[in-house]
């Protein structure tokens, strides 16, 4: 549907389904329609709808950036008098060339107030992204926007709502005033999964896991390769994430999932087999071969994963792969593989001789805390982060220190 919003902008409503319809005498007909997304800005044909550059904002983007162009200078004269000077300069943008195009983070000012009364200044970071090649709303989503949007989540610990989306299209520009055309900014409405908390808090470097300044000279890097890890990890990403934007959720809806993404990792990124695959098929033909032909379709079945590692072996690996950041928070490796063994059997099937060993209240808290921390060091070590960098970042970070207190009070 194309039309005009208030205020005479031209608008693009994409995906329309008609909700309610009404007709009065005298009068006129008239219709509602639910729209999945609104292009405020430009009219576009379907064909149309591609896109080569974005800019976005994120809710904690500016926190996790930690530039402030500002400059405040308060003098006190003779006689009383103040003297006060704030002055603003656009900090350094940061810029990652990526295989599938240009990732930067740069800053908008804003001003305002009667200046009368008041005057207000704002200072915001965004994240322009310009492709190699045109994409779909939805490509940009799944290829930029999300994984971004995730790894914001990751970095600051807390979840991250993208605040504002503006597109460019090559088929859409005005001419300026010198009789140049410039690209035209559309806006991008639609209802997200998450929307966002009302907290306006500015968080601290000890708030979060790691900050820009903290990975600034591999930025390049530590882009590109989250970019990959989106793709190549996209299941453990879901698992994981997905817990972030519902913070509220039973403790036992989250620690399911974190093993999930644990176990997920692990056969991802580890050896997914105890025998070579020759050894492996002998062997199950030997046993197959063992018993009646009327039981082999049965047990041929009940083999398909057998010579995959167990969960507890994929934990003992884990745990040694994050051992700097793992170590403080675990005092006895085995009690842990098998209190998060028998927890996750029980939660999973709910077999009533199991209950007694699984991990209930404070304890599943803190299983769930560690398979977290766990999982982020993992995500860390994709970025390209070595263990004794990650330790430092864990180490300042006030969520995890008090986890590792929570640790050694529960062992004493």
């Amino acid at each position: 549907i194309l039309g005009l919003a208030k205020g005479g902008k031209v608008v693009t409503l994409v995906d329309c389904r008609e909700v309610n319809a009404s007709f009065s005498m005298p009068g006129f007909l008239s219709k509602e329609f639910l729209a999945q997304v609104a292009f405020l800005g430009a009219h576009f044909e379907e064909t149309e709808l591609r896109f080569h550059k974005v800019a976005i904002q994120y809710g904690h983007l500016t926190d996790w950036v930690g530039a402030s162009g500002f400059k405040r200078n308060i003098q006190t004269t003779g006689g009383g008098l103040m003297k006060a000077e704030l002055t603003y300069e656009y900090p350094d943008d940061a810029v990652a060339a990526t295989e599938e195009g240009e990732v930067r983070i740069t800053f908008a000012f804003k001003a305002g107030g009667d200046l009368v009364r008041e005057a207000t200044l704002r200072h915001e970071a965004l994240i322009r992204i310009e492709a190699n090649a045109e994409l779909t709303l939805d490509g940009w989503f799944v290829r930029f926007v999300s994984p971004m949007q995730n790894f914001l989540t990751l970095a600051t610990m807390r979840p991250n709502a993208v605040t504002h989306l503006t597109v460019f299209s090559a088929t859409k520009a005005i001419a300026t005033s010198r009789g140049e055309e410039k690209e035209l900014p559309i806006e991008v409405y639609y209802s997200p999964v998450y929307r966002g908390s009302t907290e306006d808090k500015i968080l601290t470097p000890y708030e979060m896991l790691f900050t820009l300044p903290d990975v600034i000279a591999d930025f390049e890097k530590v882009v590109q390769n989250w970019l990959r890890v989106a793709q190549e990890l996209d299941s453990v990403c879901n698992l994981f994430f997905s817990l972030a934007y519902r913070p509220n959720t039973y403790l036992e809806h989250r620690f399911l999932p974190l093993i999930q993404a644990a176990e997920t990792y692990h056969r991802r990124r580890f050896k997914n087999r105890v025998l070579p695959r020759v050894a492996h098929r002998a062997r199950t033909k030997a046993i197959v071969e063992s018993v009646s032909p009327e039981h082999r379709d049965w047990l041929r079945e009940k083999l398909n994963y057998s010579n995959e590692p167990s969960l507890s072996d994929r934990l003992q690996e884990l745990v040694a792969a994050t051992e700097e950041v793992s170590g403080p928070l675990i005092q006895d490796t085995e009690k842990f593989v098998r209190t998060v063994r028998d927890t996750r059997n029980y939660l999973t099937h709910y077999d009533t001789t199991l209950k007694k060993k699984a991990a209930q209240g404070a304890e599943l808290f803190r299983l769930a805390e560690t398979l977290s921390f766990i999982v982020q060091a993992c995500l860390l070590r994709e970025l390209g982060l070595p263990p004794e960098r990650q330790a430092e970042l864990f180490g300042r970070n006030q969520r995890y220190v008090h986890a590792v207190r929570q640790a050694r009070l529960a062992n004493l």
